[in-house]
């Protein structure tokens, strides 16, 4: 659901932002050495905008993937832009929409992490990140190095990433929840089942392995989604709760904030570390100070100066978080000559 902008309020007045979180950044200093400060971790929470740069579409551009679904879905342009993505939707048209989300696949496929992705697998990897939990579906963030951390009990107590609505490069049994990476084989099966005739037997590849009887699905989160435990446990928001009262900052990074979505977690995380009676603070991360005002519009006067924006590309930001806390940039090797 797409949220409408009532109001353009002005965002807290932080000029010197990314100097603190760089000092913030610098108390991180010796964690991986053994020294472990009370709260030494960041939590870096990612949207669209991190893997733009990477080559992936984002939803709500023009021609973006909400403009194209509804093409593909033979779904009108007007009013809610969102819809393709809708659970009511897939159940209606299944093959056409699991059609669509193959070519996010492809196009997931041919991209690659970015610097911005690096600094944080490389964040992870010296032990001074507490979660990184994203909203993607394009398993970049595997791609970069990071380990996927299922959000339940087993949850370790940092580090790893959460992809909190699931993974356009996995299929899900729809009957048992068996789990598996996406074959070709069964991303093409998608693509042909679009014009499967009537009566036309589901082809093998769209049966589940495990049970032999259910059906797969992406094992992508949809609006609604009846499945959507299938995807990513009910504990998921609980973790990031959990993840946001520990952290020594919270990075909300390539999210505009449009969505009611990213606005939901923001609350959940923000509500959650105020109240845990520390004063941990959030930066937002994106180079259109948009992001901020339509998250200060959505939250109305909840927000304080505990929430700064960061108004830089991720790559710039998360490299210098990186030098901060004593890390060499792993991006420096990406740039140009």
């Amino acid at each position: 659901m797409q949220l409408r902008k009532r109001r353009r309020p002005s965002p807290p007045d932080a000029p010197d932002a990314l100097s603190r979180l760089l000092s913030i950044a610098a108390t991180l200093r010796g964690s991986s050495a053994g020294q472990q400060p009370a709260h030494p971790k960041l939590l870096v929470v990612s949207g669209a905008g991190l893997s733009a740069e990477a080559g992936m579409s984002t939803f709500t551009s023009p021609g973006g993937l909400y403009a194209r679904a509804l093409r593909a879905l033979g779904l009108p342009a007007t009013g809610d832009r969102s819809r393709a993505f809708h659970y009511s939707t897939f159940r209606n048209k299944p093959d056409e929409a699991q059609a669509f989300y193959a070519e996010i696949r492809e196009e997931a496929l041919r991209a690659e992490p970015t610097r911005a992705h690096k600094a944080i697998a490389q964040l992870d990897a010296a032990g001074l990140l507490q979660r990184h939990v994203t909203l993607n579906v394009d398993g970049l963030a595997l791609a970069a190095g990071q380990e996927r951390v299922q959000p339940d009990a087993a949850a370790p107590s940092s580090g790893g990433v959460v992809e909190l609505h699931g993974s356009v490069l996995h299929a899900v049994c729809r009957s048992c929840g068996a789990r598996e990476r996406m074959s070709d084989a069964t991303a093409r099966a998608f693509k042909r089942a679009r014009v499967r005739g009537a009566g036309e037997a589901r082809p093998a590849e769209l049966m589940c392995g495990a049970c032999a009887d259910g059906r797969l699905r992406f094992a992508m989160m949809l609006y609604s989604d009846g499945e959507g435990h299938l995807i990513t446990p009910n504990a998921a928001l609980a973790l990031l709760r959990s993840d946001a009262c520990a952290a020594a900052a919270v990075l909300w990074v390539g999210l505009s904030f449009v969505q009611s979505a990213s606005v939901s977690y923001f609350t959940a995380a923000y509500r959650a570390s105020r109240s845990s009676g520390r004063a941990v603070p959030h930066f937002v991360v994106n180079t259109d100070a948009e992001a901020m005002f339509d998250l200060a519009s959505a939250c109305a006067d909840e927000l304080h100066d505990d929430v700064a924006l960061v108004q830089e590309d991720a790559a710039t930001v998360l490299g210098a978080v990186a030098r901060a806390a004593g890390l060499e940039d792993a991006a420096q090797g990406d740039e140009e000559p």
